[in-house]
């Protein structure tokens, strides 16, 4: 019996829950990042008050993963889980009620961000490395697939209303917001079942270790990997290259071309809807055979759409003609990015052990996002200086020699070796499952 896209009735009901809780949060933080960024900017006029929460948000974040990790593996998912998305509602309530009777406080506001950070580190680690738990790993590409839509969605309309709203109303309505889509969040996953695909065996120790080398075993563990390993080193250089599409984008659209807010909200609005096309596709097509291979392919095509995102400036078009050009330029990455994303994290849940899984994804995170603040400060230096032709083709020419150093034909059947091994195993256990 063929159960490979086959969800029983307790996954539907896992997949239902697990949808509306993501989408609830998504939208919630979305809706609260733009609003706080808006309001920094409003009541400041510093950009410089803004990159402070931007770095509150990375150190506690790189201070709190390995940590968060750890706990992940250690102790019960769910509690870590319900707990944190408890005290960020919380904390957002004593913000509003704070706001309301003493005005808009920056101090307060870093507060609350180092707060929620340190919480989102520990839930969001714990759902990752849950996610076999929940689900089967045979479904993880559609799980995948159907997460990133509804987060894509959320980063559509979640701007799009907090705007409306701090035109309508203030701040404190949009944490009002932020508070209930909280509560509901947390609600809903008290009700989803964590133990559906648990298997205690898969925790079991192979040695006694101290609490650092037991802190430290996600990195023993990549370092040993011939797949992750190389894995690991393509991920920190082209988080490095993709930090350039996080300033690119407004400088080129406000600054260079000079284009209305109205029309730089309907260009990112197309980046959005470039990533829902790709996440519903992910969804609904075929299962990979080797993901890893999808994730190369990928990048490549990402690096030749890099090389020619400055093109349209210099064509003597007139400024429409640029727009739709670079529109559709960022349309085709967004739909490249999300299959070059997807794929790797579908084998991260795949090929990881269950019993390091937590471990494992900090050290992935903390890789990705300690080089994403450098890359910012680089790349807004040279794009200051209007090398807009010479950054996208450089780094593209760049990606592609990372790729091709750090994916070779070779690691891409060891790990395809991997995914088929542990998938046989998955395999045969759900279908003895539905033969009982």
């Amino acid at each position: 019996m063929n159960t490979e896209g086959v969800f029983n009735r307790k996954e539907k009901f896992n997949l239902f829950l697990y949808l509306f809780s993501r989408g609830f949060l998504s939208f919630g933080d979305s809706m609260y990042s733009f609003a706080i960024s808006f309001f920094i900017l409003y009541e400041t006029g510093s950009a410089l008050a803004s990159s402070i929460n931007l770095v509150v948000f990375t150190l506690v974040n790189l201070i709190c993963l390995p940590f968060a990790g750890y706990i992940a593996d250690k102790y019960n998912k769910k509690i870590i889980i319900i707990i944190g998305e408890l005290i960020d509602p919380i904390i957002i309530l004593g913000l509003l009620i704070y706001t309301m009777n003493y005005g808009f406080d920056l101090t307060a506001i870093y507060i609350v961000t180092g707060i929620t950070t340190f919480t989102s580190a520990f839930v969001g680690n714990s759902f990752q490395s849950a996610m076999t738990e929940i689900f089967n790993a045979l479904h993880m590409q559609k799980v995948m697939g159907y997460q990133q839509s509804i987060m894509s969605l959320s980063n559509i309309i979640a701007p799009a209303t907090a705007g409306a709203l701090i035109g309508l109303t203030s701040l404190e309505v949009i944490l009002g917001i932020f508070v209930v889509l909280g509560f509901v969040a947390v609600f809903i996953d008290l009700i989803i079942d964590f133990k559906l695909h648990y298997d205690e065996s898969l925790y079991e120790e192979t040695e006694e270790l101290t609490f650092w080398n037991d802190l430290m075993e996600g990195a023993r563990h990549i370092m040993k990997s011939d797949v992750l390993r190389p894995l690991v080193v393509f991920l920190v250089f082209i988080n490095f290259f993709a930090s350039l599409m996080s300033i690119y984008p407004s400088k080129v659209l406000i600054v260079e071309l000079g284009l209305r807010s109205e029309t730089v909200g309907i260009v990112y609005a197309v980046i959005s809807l470039g990533s829902i096309i790709a996440s519903v596709s992910i969804a609904k097509i075929k299962r990979w055979e080797n993901p890893v291979r999808v994730t190369k392919i990928c990048s490549l095509i990402c690096a030749g759409l890099l090389m020619l995102f400055a093109v349209p400036i210099y064509l003597p078009v007139s400024l429409t003609v640029k727009v739709i050009m670079i529109s559709a330029l960022f349309l085709a990455n967004a739909i490249t990015l999300t299959f070059l994303n997807t794929p790797m994290m579908v084998y991260f849940q795949t090929a990881i052990p269950q019993r390091v899984k937590g471990r494992v994804l900090s050290m992935l995170s903390i890789s990705s996002m300690s080089v994403m603040p450098i890359g910012v400060v680089i790349y807004g230096y040279f794009l200051d200086l209007d090398y807009y032709l010479g950054s996208t083709l450089v780094s593209g020419i760049m990606v592609c020699v990372v790729v091709m150093f750090t994916l070779p034909n070779t690691l891409i059947m060891r790990s395809k070796k991997e995914m088929d091994d542990i998938l046989t195993i998955e395999k045969s256990v759900t279908e003895s499952l539905v033969m009982e």
